[in-house]
């Protein structure tokens, strides 16, 4: 029999109830395009965050009740990103978890669906590839069930970004390829074009840059002419990064100075500090060193305001290896050494081995031969686990040039 509630439990679940307001108002100014309001909602509304954080918990405790296993299950659904980004991605998996293992015992078929298709995401940023995958496929299969192609074309997205980020670069494209095959029978014009540009990432990393090129001029018309900002946003972003990749070094600046300005019209800050770090690669690679750091700087601080540590732990390797280039290999280890740390508190291995070889070729260029042999030796064992075969040749021959090779 189900335990009824206390009266002190009944108040405790009408504030969990009111908390589930303001994160249904965070959902809505998010679905509108408005990530930073959703973010500053949850921040500032009668310290929105510390009580949504305390309500979620009780309601755990209570959780033998209906009422409160509903809540629990309905947190994580409304304002994933927000709540991801407040909350940190660690935490947020806890939550997830709960609220699937919740919606399961209350037959929620679509909320089980939506918290599995959000823990293959909050895996993905931590690293944590194949949980990504394995919570990505289920939602997959769920959703092929319902036969909503609009619902089918992002986990298959998804799939094909997981196996871009491991180096399947034909399986990320047979997977792009479906579900931008899928999103054009939805004929919803938003879904389209993120598929087109989903597509157009994965031809980056075959440096198929014209037909990059050719499918993300086509995502753009189309987000140009549905007035999808965010998507707009993202085709500049990726359109800079061709250019950049292809030396063509004025017309990507000019790409990522126009997302730039979108995302500070949009008030979108998390994409402010993207765009920021893109223009220092730009000034980097024009050998504009001041430059490069200026902006580097500008956009670690927002990654920090935002505690995201992907993006955080990116920009100080950045700023590592701009004082790499530079020979100043004592200023670049502090550097590397903090983006190891950042990025082991998320467990982002693939992002990790990428520290670990830098900081080992950093510090054997330094004269600190051996530290840099064990963290090319830690970054190899990595590359190894993770499949990443261009990784794992980089660090074989780094440690065959300084040492003879591995162990």
């Amino acid at each position: 029999m189900e335990k009824s509630f206390s009266p002190a439990e009944q108040q405790q679940v009408k504030v969990a109830q009111y908390y589930l307001t303001l994160l249904m108002e965070a959902n809505a100014l998010e679905q509108q395009g408005s990530l930073q309001k959703a973010i500053d909602w949850l921040e500032t509304n009668d310290r929105g965050l510390a009580q949504i954080q305390s309500a979620f918990r009780t309601m755990m405790r209570l959780s033998h009740n209906r009422e409160a296993a509903r809540l629990c299950s309905a947190y994580p659904y409304y304002a994933p990103v927000p709540l991801a980004l407040n909350l940190g991605t660690p935490e947020f998996i806890q939550w997830l978890l709960t609220a699937q293992q919740m919606s399961k015992m209350l037959n929620e078929i679509e909320a089980y669906g939506r918290h599995t298709f959000n823990l293959g995401i909050a895996y993905f940023r931590t690293g944590q590839y194949e949980l990504s995958l394995q919570y990505t496929r289920e939602a997959l299969e769920r959703y092929r069930a319902t036969q909503d192609q609009m619902l089918i074309a992002d986990p298959l997205g998804n799939v094909s970004i997981i196996f871009r980020n491991q180096g399947r670069y034909e399986d990320a494209r047979r997977y792009a390829e479906e579900a931008l095959q899928v999103a054009e029978e939805s004929q919803a014009p938003s879904v389209i074009a993120h598929q087109l540009g989903n597509l157009a990432l994965v031809s980056i990393q075959m440096r198929h840059y014209p037909e990059a090129i050719s499918l993300l001029e086509r995502a753009l018309s189309i987000s140009l002419s549905v007035k999808d900002d965010t998507n707009v946003l993202n085709h500049l972003s990726n359109l800079g990064e061709i250019h950049r990749r292809s030396e063509n070094l004025d017309k990507a600046s000019g790409y990522y100075q126009d997302a730039l300005s979108l995302a500070r019209e949009l008030g979108d800050q998390a994409s402010i500090g993207n765009q920021l770090n893109n223009i220092g690669l730009v000034y980097a690679q024009q050998g504009k060193y001041a430059e490069a750091e200026s902006f580097y700087l500008q956009a670690l601080g927002i990654g920090r305001t935002f505690g995201d540590k992907r993006a955080e732990g990116h920009r100080l390797g950045n700023l590592g290896s701009l004082y790499y280039r530079l020979g100043e290999y004592q200023k670049a280890i502090p550097y590397y050494e903090q983006c190891l740390q950042v990025l082991e508190t998320i467990n982002h291995k693939p992002a990790m081995e990428v520290a670990l070889s830098n900081l080992g070729m950093a510090y054997i260029q330094s004269g600190e031969v051996e530290r840099g042999r064990w963290r090319l030796e830690t970054a190899l064992k990595i590359s190894i686990e993770l499949g990443d075969t261009y990784a794992e040749e980089l660090n074989r021959a780094r440690l065959e040039l300084f040492f003879g090779g591995s162990p």
